[in-house]
């Protein structure tokens, strides 16, 4: 079976058979999702005429970098709150050396 390209370069079907289209090493899936209304009337406002797997892929992407960071960020403020005890520890017992060596000789 033939497969069919459309406009906006990802495969379409043919007789009822859904195809995967290789494009250098990015295996393109065709997926049946099921959207609220108010979703897709958005997707296609913003969306060019057969552009809409374009925009859900870069916002699905987006959506995953943005989740990462936060959850590194939250990550990080959670060890930093772990180790505030131990680091104002060590900043105290540190901080008199630190003066003392910074003291102009008499």
């Amino acid at each position: 079976m033939e497969e069919i390209e459309s406009d906006h370069g990802l495969p379409t079907h043919n007789n009822r058979v859904y195809t995967a289209n290789q494009r250098g090493s990015n295996v393109v899936r065709r997926l049946n999702i099921s959207l609220p209304e108010r979703t897709v009337e958005l997707i296609d406002r913003i969306a060019g005429k057969g552009q809409r797997s374009a925009l859900i892929d870069r916002a699905v992407l987006r959506f995953v970098q943005q989740e990462s960071r936060a959850s590194i960020r939250a990550q990080l403020a959670a060890g930093a709150r772990d180790r505030a005890a131990r680091d104002l520890q060590l900043a105290e017992e540190w901080f008199p050396i630190e003066t003392t060596s910074e003291d102009p000789p008499a």
